[in-house]
């Protein structure tokens, strides 16, 4: 199944993110999507298993790398700052730039029917 590289900013910061999007899914179709961080020490790629699993039941999935880890930017390395998700990237990884035409975002720039795992 396709997995596209995203980037997104996050209080200015360029995060990192993997697009994966359900086989049969046209672009601007409705349908349910996940946003997923991962733990303190890890790095978006330990979500792999779970990212294909939820891809495989019909869910587009953003897998995104906070601040400071993995392939995002920011100083220095390895340090979640906040758990705030204004703060940490998950709020602007919804947002129009980072989602593109594959999550439906409403008129207030919420995502139209998405999660944050």
């Amino acid at each position: 199944m396709p997995v596209e590289k995203v980037k997104f900013k996050s209080g200015g910061i360029h995060c990192a993110g993997d697009l994966y999007i359900p086989d049969g899914r046209r672009s601007g179709s409705r349908g349910p999507a996940v946003v997923m961080g991962h733990g303190f020490s890890f790095v978006k790629e330990a979500l792999v298993e779970d990212a294909g699993y939820l891809q495989r039941a019909g869910y587009v999935v953003l897998t995104i790398d906070y601040r400071t880890f993995g392939e995002s930017e920011g100083e220095p390395r390895g340090q979640l700052h906040s758990t705030n998700p204004k703060t940490i990237g998950t709020r602007s990884a919804t947002s129009k730039p980072a989602t593109r035409s594959t999550l439906r975002v409403s008129e207030s720039g919420e995502p139209a029917s998405a999660a944050r795992w």
